[in-house]
């Protein structure tokens, strides 16, 4: 059933000036672009976080919401978006940060900078040629290459894994809640 209070309750994505943000109750949002940009996440590290092709996932853990995603360099250029509050989907716009100038309710007499200087565009200083995450987080290893020696519940485990900023080693190749913690070393 349409619910009324629900459909005027909007969300917001920011982006622009290498910076994406969101506004809102939205728990996990999955974000279709343009472009190749290195992205610098500014979401706790135990939020979930995917880049494929043209899509970025991000998801807060149980019972929070998310705010400030990512800073990046590079083009990007937000084609669509499904946001979710929980499990449900919510209503998100768009809304292209360009400049400064576009968030001040005042006169355009009032501007201290020509409208020549005001020339932000999608694309960034550098070019990158493929989307990737710059954290502190080792993605995609695996023990075959890596020759780890990692348990999981004291039986020695072969397969993909992860070690994030802390040091510690989880299974998978890349965070996600399923993720199992690892031990190194000795039973």
């Amino acid at each position: 059933m349409w619910n009324r209070r629900r459909y005027l309750e909007m969300n917001y994505i920011y982006y622009g000036n290498e910076s994406c943000d969101i506004e809102g109750n939205v728990s996990s949002i999955d974000i279709k672009y343009n472009g190749a940009i290195k992205l610098y996440p500014k979401s706790p590290n135990n939020y979930f976080l995917s880049v494929g092709k043209d899509r970025i996932i991000i998801a807060a853990n149980v019972n929070n919401t998310l705010d400030h995603l990512f800073k990046y360099e590079g083009d990007f250029k937000i084609n669509s978006i499904s946001a979710f509050n929980i499990s449900e989907k919510v209503n998100c716009s768009i809304i292209k940060s360009m400049h400064y100038s576009e968030y001040l309710h005042s006169n355009a007499e009032d501007l201290t900078l020509l409208s020549e200087e005001l020339n932000s565009t999608y694309s960034g200083k550098i070019k990158i040629k493929e989307t990737i995450i710059i954290d502190n987080i080792s993605r995609r290893l695996h023990t075959s290459k890596t020759k780890s020696q990692l348990y999981l519940e004291g039986k020695k485990y072969k397969g993909w894994y992860h070690v994030l900023e802390d040091g510690s080693a989880m299974t998978g190749r890349i965070p996600n809640f399923n993720s199992k913690q690892l031990s190194k070393g000795l039973k």
